[in-house]
């Protein structure tokens, strides 16, 4: 149930912040998903932002992993914001941003399972 859970949530924030490009079915073209949020990067941090406070908020998160929260997404806004001449690496070696988003995937899983409530969620 927590699978299916957190790839249905995936999906779902994946359509809302990705460009027009997400397709059903690698056997069909049509139709593509995505709002484009990523484009609007302000938006897009200040959504990702009320999000991870509200899931600490409903889950009754520790104060630490509130902390841990609000500095991984600040610490995110400079990627948020990049453009121009600061994209040249990531253009230049695709798997770069790849590798940076798993690095800080793995990294944030550390934090949450660190500082989250040891209470169990029974669903």
């Amino acid at each position: 149930m927590a699978f299916a859970i957190g790839v249905l949530s995936h999906v779902m924030i994946d359509m809302l912040f990705h460009e027009k490009d997400i397709q059903l079915s690698p056997f069909s073209v049509t139709p593509v998903l995505g709002f484009g949020i990523i484009d609007y990067p302000i938006v897009n941090f200040i959504i990702e932002f009320a999000y991870g406070i509200f899931c600490w908020w409903y889950f009754k998160g520790s104060r630490a992993l509130l902390w841990v929260i609000i500095v991984f997404n600040v610490i995110d806004l400079p990627i948020m914001l990049a453009h121009g001449a600061t994209l040249t690496p990531f253009m230049h070696y695709p798997f770069l941003l790849p590798s940076v988003i798993l690095f800080q995937i793995l990294i944030t899983w550390y934090f949450v399972y660190r500082y989250a409530n040891s209470k169990i969620i029974e669903i």
